[in-house]
C-alpha cells in the first residue's frame, strides 16, 4: 500500500521477503499510514532515503500486535526503523528483529512523537553519520513522544548520541530496559544516548562502550528533571567522562550502579562529571554504587568529578575504586566555585568502604582532591566518612575518618549519624553499614507503588547480614594435623580466608564459607600456654568488598585427662603388681601403658593413709610389678604406682595410680620366712 485512510483497516495480512525501495515514507506493508494496523507482519528488504520502516515508513496509523523481520536501510540523514520509520500515534504490542542501518535509526521507530508501549526489537541497530543517532528501540524520541514498558536485545552501533533504547530523547521513557551491547564514540548510553527530558524506572544490563560521555545509563544528562529508580548492571568503558549511571549529569535519585566502570579520565561509579554549569548542577542523592571503578585521573566511587554547583547527598559506595592520580572512594575531583552566581561543589551525608588503590598524588579514602577557585574550595561535610579498614587508606582531602566497628554499631540515627535523615537512611544491625530506603523526591513522586513503596530499602542493597559462625575456638585435646573448622554465613558472596599470626596453619578450601585448616604441633602440645590463632575472613561480591572481619581462635591450656579406670595393686608374697591385661582408659577413648614407675612413700611417719611424700624406687620400667626388697621392708610402708600411657589419639600422659598398698603384710611375711630358713639351718 502506497497509503492508507485514516477510516482504513489492516488486519492480518503479511507480506514475505518483499523487495521495496522508494525515497520518502517506504514501508514493507504500507509507505504512509493512518487509521489501525493489527496482527500483522512482512519480511524481506525495505530501503528509501527518509522514513523508512519494515512495516510503515510514516504512521498516524495504530499499530498493534504487529513485527517485521525485514532489513532495512536509508540513506546518511534518513530516519528509519525496524517496524516504523516514523510513528505519530500508537504501537503497542509489536516488535521488529530485523537490522536497521541508517544515518538517523532505530531497532523498532527512527522517529516518535507517539506512544510506545508493550513492544520490544532483537535487531541489531547501526547509525552511519556523525551527529546522527541510533537506538535500539527509538532513534529519536521528540517531543510528545513516550515509550513505557519496552525492551530491547538487539546490539546497537553508531558515532554520536547512541543509546540502548533511544538515541536522542527529548520527552518520557519509563518502565523499560535494555539488554543489548551498546558502543559509539560520543554521548552513548545503555538506555539513552543524549538525555534532554525524563526517564524513570530503567534498567541496562548490556555492555556499553564509547570514547566521550558515556554512561550506563545515559551519555549526556541536559535535563533537569531527576532519572529516578533506575540501575545499571552492565560493564561501561570509556575513555573520559564516563559513569556507572551517567557520563555527564546530575538529577539522580533512588538509583545504583552495580556494573564495572573503565576509562581515563573523570570516570565515576555513578557518574563522570556531576554539576554541570548550563543547568545549574543538581543533586545525586539517595543513590549508591557498587561496581568496580577504574581509570587514570579524576577517578571516584560516585563521581569522578563534581564540578562546580553538584550536590552530593545521601550516596555510597562500596566498589573497588584505582587510578593514578586524584583518586577517591567518593569523589575523585571536588571543584571550588567557578562562577560568582554558582557555589562550590558539596558533599554531605554518604560514605565510601571500597578499597581505594593509587600510587600517585591526591588519593583519598573519601575524596582524592578538594580544588579551590575563586578562593572557595569544594565543601565535604564532617558527617561524611571513610572506612579506614576496608579502604586501606588513612587520609582524605573532605571527610571524617572511621573503623569499621564506628560505621556499623549505631542502629539509630545518632552518634557518627545524629545528622542524618532516618527517613533516608536504614541503620540496620550493628554489623551492617546503613543502607538507603525509597523515598519521594522534592519535584516527583518517586515512591508509592505497589513495587516500591516508600521506606523499603532500595533495591540491590545487601539486606543479610555477613558474620562468622559458631565456632571460634579448638580444643587441646584436638590431634596435630586434624582437621578444624570455621564457617561464614553463607550467601551470595564470595569468600577469602587469609592467616595474619603465627604458628603457620595448614589452609584448606580457603575460597568457601567454611574453611577448613590443620593444626600444627606446637599448638597442640599438652604444654602449650593459651594461644591466639588469627585469621581474616574477606566477604565479597566477587569484585566488591563487602566485609572483612578478623577472627582469633583460642587455644586454652586444660588438665591433664582423668584416667578413668583404675587398676588394683595386687600383693602377692613380697611382690607388688599391677592386675594383669590392664588397659589404661581416659576421655580421649582407651590408650596403651607404655611404662610403670613405682614409688615409696617418704614420709618419716604415717599416721593416715594420706602420703604427703613420693619417692621412686628402682624398678624395671617396663613391668607391671615392683618385687620389694626384703632388706628395706618396714612395716607399715606405703607403695604406689606412676603410669605412662598412649591415649586413644595417640598422646601420652603420666598418671599415679592413687590406690596404694601398706607394707606390714608383707613384712609380716618375711620375717615369717627368715624365721623358718633360720630354724632350717
Amino acid at each position: 500500500f502506497g497509503a492508507l485512510s485514516r477510516s482504513s483497516t489492516i488486519t492480518r495480512i503479511g507480506l514475505l521477503d518483499v523487495t521495496v525501495r522508494g525515497k520518502y515514507d517506504v514501508g514493507g506493508l504500507a509507505g504512509r499510514g493512518s487509521g489501525t494496523i493489527t496482527n500483522s507482519y512482512s519480511s524481506g528488504r525495505v530501503s528509501g532515503a527518509a522514513w523508512v520502516g519494515g512495516l510503515v515508513g510514516g504512521s498516524w496509523s495504530t499499530v498493534t500486535n504487529s513485527y517485521s523481520s525485514a532489513v532495512v536501510n536509508g540513506g546518511n540523514v534518513t530516519v528509519a526503523g525496524g517496524l516504523v520509520g516514523w510513528n505519530g500515534r500508537t504501537i503497542n504490542d509489536s516488535y521488529s528483529n530485523g537490522s536497521v542501518r541508517s544515518g538517523r535509526a532505530g531497532g523498532l521507530v527512527g522517529g516518535n512523537v507517539g506512544i510506545i508501549s508493550n513492544s520490544y526489537n532483537r535487531g541489531t541497530v547501526h547509525s552511519t553519520y556523525r551527529f546522527r543517532y541510533a537506538g535500539g528501540l527509538v532513534g529519536w524520541n521528540a517531543r510528545g513522544g513516550i515509550v513505557t514498558d519496552s525492551y530491547n536485545i538487539g546490539a546497537v552501533t553508531g558515532i554520536q548520541d547512541v543509546g540502548g533504547l533511544v538515541g536522542w530523547n527529548q520527552e518520557e521513557i519509563k518502565n523499560s530496559y535494555n539488554l543489548g551491547r551498546v558502543s559509539g564514540s560520543i554521548n552513548v548510553g545503555g538506555i539513552v544516548g543524549l538525555d534532554f527530558r525524563n526517564t524513570d524506572n530503567c534498567y541496562n544490563r548490556g555492555s556499553v562502550s564509547g570514547h566521550l560521555k558515556v554512561g550506563g545509563l545515559i551519555g549526556l544528562k541536559l535535563s533537569t528533571r531527576r532519572m529516578t529508580n533506575s540501575h545499571n548492571s552492565g560493564p561501561v568503558t570509556g575513555t573520559d567522562f564516563v559513569g556507572g549511571l551517567v557520563g555527564e549529569g546530575s538529577y539522580i535519585h533512588n538509583s545504583y550502579n552495580s556494573g564495572p566502570v573503565s576509562g581515563g579520565k573523570n570516570i565515576g561509579g555513578l557518574v563522570g562529571q556531576s554539576g554541570r554549569m548550563s543547568v545549574g548542577g543538581g543533586p545525586i542523592s539517595n543513590s549508591y554504587n557498587s561496581g568496580s571503578v577504574s581509570g587514570r585521573n579524576g577517578v571516584g566511587g560516585v563521581a569522578g568529578l563534581n564540578q562546580a554547583n553538584g550536590v552530593i547527598r545521601n550516596t555510597y559506595n562500596r566498589g573497588t575504586v584505582s587510578g593514578d592520580s586524584r583518586i577517591g572512594g567518593l569523589v575523585g575531583i571536588n571543584s571550588g566555585r567557578q562562577f560568582t552566581s554558582g557555589f562550590e561543589a558539596r558533599i554531605f551525608s554518604s560514605y565510601s568502604i571500597g578499597r581505594v588503590t593509587s600510587t600517585g598524588t591526591h588519593v583519598g579514602g573519601l575524596v582524592g582532591e578538594n580544588q579551590e577557585s575563586e578562593g572557595r574550595k569544594g565543601f565535604v561535610g564532617s558527617s561524611s566518612y571513610w572506612d579506614i579498614e576496608t579502604s586501606q587508606w588513612l587520609t582524605s582531602a573532605g571527610g571524617t575518618s572511621q573503623t569499621t566497628v564506628a560505621l556499623q554499631t549505631p542502629t539509630t540515627a545518632g552518634g557518627i549519624y545524629q545528622t542524618w535523615d532516618s527517613d533516608v537512611w536504614d541503620f540496620g544491625t550493628d554489623i551492617q553499614y546503613p543502607r538507603l530506603k525509597y523515598t519521594t523526591g522534592t519535584d516527583v513522586n518517586n515512591c508509592g507503588t505497589p513495587k516500591l513503596p516508600c521506606g523499603s530499602l532500595l533495591a540491590g542493597q545487601l539486606v543479610r547480614q555477613v558474620a562468622i559462625a559458631t565456632q571460634t575456638s579448638v580444643r587441646v585435646g584436638a590431634v596435630e594435623g586434624e582437621t578444624m573448622i570455621l564457617n561464614a554465613r553463607t550467601g551470595p558472596f564470595a569468600f577469602r580466608w587469609t592467616q595474619i599470626s603465627t604458628p603457620t596453619l595448614t589452609l584448606r578450601t580457603t575460597d568457601t564459607a567454611e574453611l577448613r585448616f590443620l593444626l600444627p604441633a606446637d599448638v597442640v602440645s599438652r604444654e602449650a600456654t593459651t594461644r591466639l590463632l588469627t585469621l581474616r575472613l574477606t566477604v565479597s561480591t566477587g569484585t566488591t568488598i563487602v566485609r572483612q572481619q578478623t577472627v582469633q581462635i583460642v587455644v586454652n591450656k586444660v588438665d591433664n585427662d582423668v584416667i578413668t579406670s583404675q587398676p588394683t595393686i595386687i600383693r602377692s608374697k613380697n611382690r607388688l603388681m599391677i592386675e594383669p591385661n590392664f588397659l589404661a582408659s581416659d576421655a580421649d577413648g582407651v590408650g596403651t601403658v607404655q611404662s610403670y614407675q613405682w614409688q615409696k612413700c617418704l614420709d618419716s611417719e604415717v599416721t593416715t593413709m594420706v602420703c604427703s611424700r613420693w619417692g621412686d624406687v628402682s624398678s624395671d620400667g617396663t613391668n607391671a610389678f615392683y618385687l620389694v626388697p626384703e632388706e628395706s621392708v618396714v612395716e607399715g610402708d606405703q607403695f604406689r604406682v606412676k603410669l605412662t600411657y598412649t591415649d586413644g589419639q595417640g598422646y601420652s600422659y603420666s598418671v599415679p595410680i592413687v590406690s596404694t598398698a601398706f607394707a606390714y603384710q608383707l613384712a609380716v611375711f618375711l620375717r615369717l620366712k627368715l624365721f623358718l630358713e633360720g630354724a632350717l639351718q
